[in-house]
């Protein structure tokens, strides 16, 4: 049967909450909203690997979801690593490096692994489990050495490639998301914008529905497609055996994704139902917990998903689809969702004399494959367009 599938709205802007819901203290100056235009420097929370060798496009093939021979020159790719039971253990970006002057000469393959600065021991110790007696070297590149850069233009078309001398990739997780650079240190990105701090790129990352690292995507728990790393092109269903396969390939023809981590906005119960994603600078939101349920308003049963981020008061979470949206599955099954529903983050009883609401919104360019809009969601006017270099 074919799937007619609608595209979601997922706009958002800039304005001021007019609630008396306490403000951000002035001690500590909110995030700033996203530039047009800005480059962000990632190297505290992101980390390199170096991995060198003949065997070295054999051994990724059959421990990523990517599939490594169709990488071609310098073309990088998102992707992750599973373990077997199809569990993610870790997210990464994969660049191809043996034509850059950054890493020792060879004429053997070699591709550098991007990855959570927070997950790079165990990410060196996974590679050391499968590599045997693969022939190839691993090692950690030196931060003081080299530079990985974000950068992004929401006014130009982004070129669609980079320059082949260049270390880095086009960020394809989001339409027009942006590119990564890999840079001598004290070397910064040619291009005419402004550095901006890892929180505003974060919060970016948020605003488009991008999960990144163990605290998004938690290691050995999150599911690939439930991470949206479908959508954000991590995963090649053409390709053969790999470790954690089976069970991803199985859901992708046989399975509903009923979860999937969504652009959220957070608000006081004394504030309007928010009908699009709207930051607030300086809205200042009470201390959450990550993995925190979320419930309906005034009404009893499971729970409707998980609180994962946030940077003011838009974040991520992990959201039943069929009940916090009106996306429906392909299944048919109906999952109780209502226009009127609210949701809550649960809190501590201590900590719960302000009752903290959260809206789940899906981006249009998640309404591909098994799910499909209802007749009622309401359509944008204005595509969504984040950058590119």
């Amino acid at each position: 049967m074919k799937i007619r599938i609608r595209p979601s709205a997922l706009s958002f802007s800039v304005r001021s909450f007019s609630t008396t819901f306490p403000r951000r203290s002035t001690s500590l100056p909110p995030v700033s909203t996203p530039p047009n235009a800005g480059i962000t420097n990632l190297n505290s929370t992101r980390r390199l690997i170096l991995l060198q060798g003949p065997d070295v496009p054999k051994f990724l093939q059959g421990i990523t979801t990517i599939n490594v021979p169709n990488i071609t020159g310098n073309k990088g790719v998102y992707c992750a690593f599973l373990n077997s039971k199809g569990r993610v253990l870790f997210d990464t970006f994969l660049y191809p490096a043996a034509h850059s002057s950054l890493i020792p000469s060879s004429a053997d393959p070699a591709f550098i692994i991007e990855a959570d600065v927070a997950s790079t021991p165990s990410l060196l110790t996974h590679l050391k489990r499968y590599k045997l007696r693969s022939k190839f070297t691993i090692r950690a590149l030196e931060p003081e050495k080299f530079t990985l850069w974000a950068t992004w233009n929401t006014l130009s078309s982004l070129p669609a490639s980079i320059p082949k001398s260049d270390l880095g990739l086009i960020d394809q997780r989001a339409p027009n998301f942006g590119r990564r650079l890999i840079l001598p240190q004290g070397s910064r990105p040619e291009v005419d914008a402004d550095e901006v701090d890892g929180e505003v790129y974060r919060l970016r990352r948020y605003l488009n529905g991008i999960p990144e690292g163990q605290a998004e995507i938690i290691g050995g728990s999150a599911l690939p497609q439930e991470s949206c790393m479908d959508y954000m092109g991590g995963i090649d269903f053409r390709k053969g055996c790999y470790v954690g396969q089976e069970l991803t390939i199985r859901t992708h023809h046989t399975g509903v994704v009923r979860k999937r981590i969504l652009p959220v906005m957070l608000y006081p119960s004394s504030a309007e139902r928010p009908q699009k994603l709207d930051y607030t600078p300086g809205l200042e939101i009470p201390e959450l917990t990550t993995g925190a349920d979320i419930k309906r308003v005034n009404r009893k049963g499971r729970s409707a998903g998980k609180f994962l981020a946030r940077v003011g008061n838009v974040g991520l979470g992990l959201c039943r689809l069929e009940v916090m949206t009106d996306v429906k599955l392909s299944d048919g099954m109906e999952g109780g969702w209502k226009e009127e529903d609210e949701f809550r983050v649960e809190r501590n009883e201590e900590d719960a004399a302000e009752e903290i609401r959260i809206k789940a919104f899906v981006p249009s360019w998640h309404m591909l494959g098994n799910t499909t809009a209802s007749q009622n969601a309401p359509v944008s006017n204005t595509p969504l367009s984040l950058g590119g270099l």
